[in-house]
């Protein structure tokens, strides 16, 4: 029996890539489906320019671990890896505040097959790191309470870079409470994220040998 919530380096691409393949290509059939190109600045479409999508999850819609502050960061990490160097020569990085709740399940997993790496909260959107492009690295945003390791699992299992910015300032976290007002543990509690401490782990995913290699891989022209 896997034990989740405990580190395991196993390696399991072998057992997990051809499944994610296999799901994706029944649900969406092959090739995947386009993606709209991302909504850059007029300044960052150059020709011949390439593109990258991360995926910042919003739980604007959840009663728990939301992220307060989602807005500022995602303008943040965007605006921070135009202008740091981190992104391949010629290339031009969106970050797309999306929520995957709002998407049917088909959209989820067109979207997340299109996409250069997901960044959010702990919560079961997460699990959608099965379904990225090889070497897509997953950043977690944790509050001070939560302690296990199901996504980084995940992620050591498929050889996929993975970051966890935790928080540690009482003040950076907000209580939550259920629909009938009921106080929620502080595992559950909402958060506000560092977005220097969260856009510098993304940037060292981003340089990282690995996702350097299958980014060009599958790098996209711009219209």
């Amino acid at each position: 029996m896997v034990v989740v919530w405990k580190p395991d380096p196993t390696d399991r691409t072998a057992l997990l890539g051809p499944i994610a393949s296999w799901l994706s290509s029944a649900v969406l059939g092959a090739p995947p489906p386009s993606l709209p190109p991302p909504q850059l600045p007029a300044a960052a479409a150059e020709p011949g320019a390439r593109r990258r999508l991360l995926l910042l999850l919003s739980r604007a819609a959840s009663s728990d671990r939301r992220i307060l502050n989602e807005e500022e960061l995602r303008t943040s990490l965007e605006g921070r890896l135009r202008h740091s160097g981190t992104p391949p020569v010629g290339s031009a990085t969106e970050v797309r505040l999306v929520e995957l709740g709002a998407l049917s399940s088909r959209e989820q997993l067109s979207l997340v097959r299109g996409a250069a790496g997901l960044i959010g909260a702990h919560g079961a959107a997460l699990v959608w790191n099965l379904f990225l492009p090889a070497g897509a690295p997953v950043l977690e945003l944790l509050n001070r309470a939560n302690a296990n390791a199901y996504y980084s699992n995940q992620c050591r299992w498929q050889r996929r870079g993975y970051a966890a910015w935790q928080n540690n300032d009482p003040a950076r976290e907000v209580q939550a409470f259920d629909a009938d007002g009921r106080l929620l543990d502080p595992f559950r509690w909402h958060l506000r994220a560092d977005v220097g401490a969260v856009g510098a782990l993304l940037e060292g995913l981003l340089s990282s040998p690995r996702h350097r290699a299958a980014e060009a891989a599958r790098a996209v022209a711009l219209p």
